[in-house]
């Protein structure tokens, strides 16, 4: 049967990563966002263009008040525009290089902490024991690491997406355990991906001494080593995720669009 699934935090940031300075917005359908003065470097643009634009008019008013012959032609206005187009080209570049080196490196990061995890849950498979008396022992240890494994990578997947990923099952998780998660965590999964990581490393302890996992500590080390650069590959996953284009480059370029 289908286990629990955890859906996402609503919020596009999370209270741990992202400062209370950082500039939350929505594209939405690309138009409306620029329209917001909260964040935006408008207001202070404005303070100095308005007089400035004040004062180039009086200075055109004078000059033709006063029969000086007008200075522009088209030649004029085409430098200004292809100015104007150089500018917005350039800055229509240097998005479309971040956004494609976004999208890569996230993509990146989350088929790093995939094979990260698997390799350790497989590396825990076959450290087992082999022992016939062990054989009940055993089969109980790695039903919990996959089914843990399972949680933690939809949890983790949930951290970077707004939907829901199904688990393999909840057997041999109990109902208390799952409680305490909830009470834990009930909105941020990042946290809950921290407390299922917790359990996991701490069966993997627990199971050395009883004989489950009777293998040489430096060998086993291994395994805490690809857990924790699973941890690390998915933060960096969720801070592209989390972190957003800089809210007044994406505005100015939306007005010059």
């Amino acid at each position: 049967s289908k286990g629990r699934t955890w859906n996402s935090n609503q919020a596009p940031f999370s209270p741990a990563l992202a400062p209370e300075a950082m500039i939350q917005y929505n594209h939405g359908w690309g138009v409306f966002f620029v329209f917001r003065i909260s964040g935006s470097v408008f207001p202070k643009a404005i303070v100095w263009a308005l007089p400035a634009g004040a004062l180039a008019a009086v200075m055109n008013i004078m000059k033709h008040s006063w029969g000086y012959e007008s200075t522009t032609n088209g030649g004029t206005v085409m430098v200004s525009f292809a100015s104007f187009i150089s500018t917005l080209g350039f800055m229509v570049v240097f998005r479309s290089n971040q956004a494609w080196g976004r999208y890569w490196e996230g993509a990146g990061m989350v088929q790093k902490f995939r094979g990260a995890w698997f390799n350790a849950a497989s590396s825990l498979i076959a450290f087992c024991s082999k022992k016939p008396e062990d054989k009940e022992k055993v089969r109980t240890f790695q039903c919990a690491v996959i089914r843990l494994m399972s949680f933690l990578y939809g949890t983790a997947l949930s951290t970077l997406a707004d939907t829901e990923f199904d688990c393999i099952s909840q057997e041999g998780i109990s109902l208390e355990h799952v409680e305490f998660l909830d009470r834990a965590a009930p909105e941020p999964n990042v946290v809950k991906c921290e407390v299922i990581m917790q359990w996991i490393q701490r069966s993997i302890v627990d199971n050395i001494g009883n004989g489950v996992l009777p293998i040489a500590p430096p060998i086993l080390s291994r395994v805490f080593q690809e857990l924790s650069g699973g941890v690390v590959n998915i933060a960096s996953a969720r801070k592209i995720n989390e972190l957003p284009f800089p809210f007044h480059y994406a505005q100015m370029l939306g007005v010059m669009l």
